[in-house]
This record gives C-alpha cells, sequence and structure tokens, in this order.
C-alpha cells in the first residue's frame, strides 16, 4: 500500500495492485488452510466465494454497481488445486473489474464450481462488453499467461467465449 500511495504512475499502480490481489489470494487459502482438520484439503466452493468477495469489496468504491452470483457445489480439494483455482479466479475476476464494468449500469459477475463424477467444471463469466478479437490468439499479457499457466497446473481443458459479455469454462480433474 505504501508503494502504491507514493507512485503516479498508472502501470506501476497497476502491477501493484494485481501483486497485492494475488498475494491475498495466497493469504486467504492459508486462513482456510488452518480452519481445517486435516491440513491436506480444503472446501473449494466456500474459500472462491470469499476470495471473489473480498477482490469485490477491494473494487467497491470504484464500481459497487457489479452483483455477485455465486453457484458453487460443496467441494473438497488438496491444497494445491485449491491454491491454483484460487489464483486463477483471481486473475479472472480483477481483470472482469477492470476492464467489463467500466460503462455498464449494472455488472454482473458469476462464479460456478459443479462437480460431475471425477471432473470439475470452474466457470467466470460477467455481463461486460467481450473480449477483443485478438485474445487468445497469441495474447502476450501476464494475466493471459497467467491464466494458460494455471490452467495447464490443473490439468484443465479450457472454454472461452466472448460474446454478450466474457466467459472462461475450465474442465478438469478432480484427483481426489
Amino acid at each position: 500500500d505504501l508503494q502504491m500511495d507514493t507512485t503516479t504512475f498508472n502501470e506501476v499502480k497497476e502491477s501493484l495492485e494485481n501483486s497485492k490481489s494475488r498475494i491475498q489470494s495466497m493469504a486467504l487459502i492459508h486462513d482456510k488452510l488452518y480452519q481445517t482438520e486435516s491440513y491436506q484439503k480444503v472446501r473449494l466452493d466456500n474459500y472462491l466465494r470469499e476470495l471473489v468477495e473480498a477482490i469485490h469489496k477491494t473494487f467497491s468504491d470504484e464500481q459497487n454497481n457489479v452483483n455477485l452470483h455465486f453457484s458453487l457445489d460443496p467441494l473438497e480439494v488438496t491444497i494445491d488445486k485449491a491454491v491454483t483455482c484460487g489464483l486463477l479466479v483471481n486473475e479472472l475476476v480483477v481483470n472482469a473489474f477492470k476492464h467489463a464494468f467500466d460503462s455498464k449500469e449494472q455488472g454482473m459477475l458469476e462464479v460456478q464450481i459443479e462437480k460431475h463424477q471425477d471432473k470439475v467444471i470452474l466457470t467466470v463469466a460477467d455481463n461486460g462488453p467481450g473480449l477483443p478479437d485478438n485474445f487468445g490468439a497469441g495474447t502476450e499479457s501476464l494475466g493471459a499467461m497467467l491464466i494458460d499457466t494455471f490452467a495447464a497446473q490443473l490439468e484443465a481443458e479450457l472454454e472461452i467465449n466472448g460474446e454478450n459479455g466474457s466467459t472462461f469454462t475450465f474442465h478438469f480433474p478432480l484427483n481426489e
């Protein structure tokens, strides 16, 4: 926070805000881990809800016109999978707050987790303007590279829909 207050360059401020958000994501998973008995698994649904609500609160001064919607099947996952999912959702949600709701009177951000036998379907969607035409085709932004990296760590198949907002859907093995 001190560095952000003394920095006048927008890009540096944005980079520091992104780093702060990623660190908060990691701190929250550690809090969740300490609340469990086994220290090996956490409830992904509870963790992601708290994470998204914390990000929403961070951006609420700028954009309090965004409604959050959750559809989260109860699901326990390993700490490694929870950390990766948390960082992935953090990237997508922060990006949505930065780019999707600038001109929206009423924004909507939806996070879903569905468990289908030994698979998990994680979806993050917004009702913003959609994705740029060149998104995904060799996009070199740090956020896009991180999303690809986290998806690979989850062994996830990624579907991206940039029409009528942005929807990112990840299908990955549960590996309990």
